[in-house]
C-alpha cells in the first residue's frame, strides 16, 4: 500500500542549519522517509562536530546581550513564537505524522501540548 505524503506546502525552512544568527550551508542531508512506505517526504540537513562547535561558541559569544534582553522583550518573542506555532498548527501536525508515522490524533495531542508550553513560558 503506497500513501500519498508531502510536506505541507505553508511550512518552509532556510537551507543548512542555525548558528548564531546566519543559516550555515552543510554538505550533507538524509532522506526523512514516511515509515509506512518508505516514501521520501523531506530532507535534513546533516550537522558536524565543527558546526556543532561553531554554534555553541556563537551561543557563548551572544549570552550577554541576550542575558540584558527586558523581560518585555523576552516576553514578545515568546508570544510571537507561539502564534507562529497557532498558525501552523494544522502543517505541523502533518508533518509530524509523517515524521513518525503516529496517528494524527496523537500528533494533534503534541503540537498542542507544545503551544501549551510556549504559551505558559509568557505567563
Amino acid at each position: 500500500m503506497t500513501f500519498a505524503v508531502a510536506v505541507p506546502a505553508s511550512l518552509s525552512w532556510p537551507a543548512g542549519l542555525p548558528v548564531g544568527e546566519s543559516w550555515v550551508p552543510v554538505q550533507e542531508a538524509r532522506d526523512v522517509v514516511f515509515p509506512y512506505d518508505r516514501s521520501v517526504v523531506a530532507s535534513a540537513p546533516v550537522g558536524s562536530a565543527a558546526l556543532a562547535t561553531a554554534a555553541l561558541d556563537a551561543a557563548y559569544r551572544l549570552r550577554s546581550s541576550v542575558g540584558r534582553l527586558s523581560t518585555a522583550i523576552r516576553r514578545a518573542v515568546l508570544a510571537d513564537i507561539t502564534r507562529r506555532i497557532r498558525a501552523e498548527h494544522e502543517a505541523l501536525v502533518q508533518l509530524l505524522v509523517l515524521e513518525t508515522g503516529k496517528p494524527y490524533v496523537d500528533c494533534a495531542v503534541e503540537v498542542a501540548r507544545t503551544e501549551l508550553t510556549w504559551s505558559l513560558a509568557t505567563a
